[in-house]
C-alpha cells in the first residue's frame, strides 16, 4: 500500500486525538515512533532511522509505508477517507503495473474518479459491450407483431450477456426470466 501523505497535507485532528484513536493504538511501539516522527517532520527515511535505528532505511521505509496499519493510521490523521485511500492505492498500482493489468487499473480509476461511466452504466447504455459483467438483454423483443402473440417466440430470439459473454437461455422460471444458459458463446 502507499500513503498519499505529503508534507503539504494538513492534519484532520490534534495529535492528542490521534494518539487516542483506535488506528493509532493498533500500531506497535516502533510503528508509533515511526508515525510520530513522520507526522512531525515529514521525512519517511528519517522516521525509519529514528524509530528503528536503521543505517540503511530505504527498504525498511518501503515496508513500513506499505504496512496496512501504518497506512490506516496516517490516513486517519490526515483525513483521507476510504474512497480516496483506494484511489491512492489504485494510482500506485497503475504506476507499478504493465500490460493488461495497467490498462484495467486505469479503466477502474477513470470509472471511480468519474471520468467515464462505470461498467454498469455503460452496459445499461450499450448492452452489446462485452466488457460489461451485467446481465443485459440483447435482441429481447420479437421481430414482428405476430411473433409477439406466439408463446415462447421471445425466448427463441433472446440472447443475453452473462459474465461479459453472449449466451442463449435454455431454461426459464415461471415469470419468464432465464435461469440457465447454453454453453455456446454467441459471437
Amino acid at each position: 500500500m502507499e500513503t498519499a501523505v505529503s508534507n503539504s497535507q494538513q492534519p484532520s485532528m490534534t495529535i492528542e486525538q490521534f494518539h487516542a484513536s483506535p488506528d493509532y493504538l493498533a500500531l506497535t511501539p516502533s510503528q508509533r515512533a515511526w508515525v510520530n516522527h513522520f507526522v512531525a517532520h515529514g521525512d519517511p527515511n528519517a522516521a525509519t532511522v529514528a524509530a528503528y535505528h536503521s543505517s540503511t532505511p530505504a527498504l525498511l521505509t518501503f515496508q513500513i509505508q506499505a504496512n496496512g496499519r501504518v497506512v490506516n493510521a496516517l490516513n486517519k490523521y490526515f483525513g483521507i477517507d476510504d474512497k480516496q485511500a483506494f484511489l491512492n492505492e489504485l494510482r500506485h498500482t497503475i504506476r507499478k503495473s504493465k500490460g493488461v493489468a495497467k490498462v484495467e487499473a486505469q479503466r477502474l480509476y477513470a470509472q471511480l474518479a468519474g471520468f467515464v461511466p462505470t461498467d454498469a452504466e455503460a452496459g445499461a447504455k450499450n448492452p452489446d459491450d462485452p466488457r460489461s459483467n451485467t446481465l443485459a438483454r440483447v435482441n429481447a423483443e420479437p421481430q414482428s407483431q405476430e411473433a409477439a402473440k406466439t408463446p415462447g417466440a421471445r425466448r427463441k430470439t433472446e440472447v443475453m450477456l452473462v459474465d461479459g459473454l453472449k449466451r442463449r437461455p435454455t431454461a426459464w422460471d415461471a415469470d419468464g426470466e432465464p435461469t440457465e444458459f447454453s454453453d455456446e458463446v454467441i459471437q
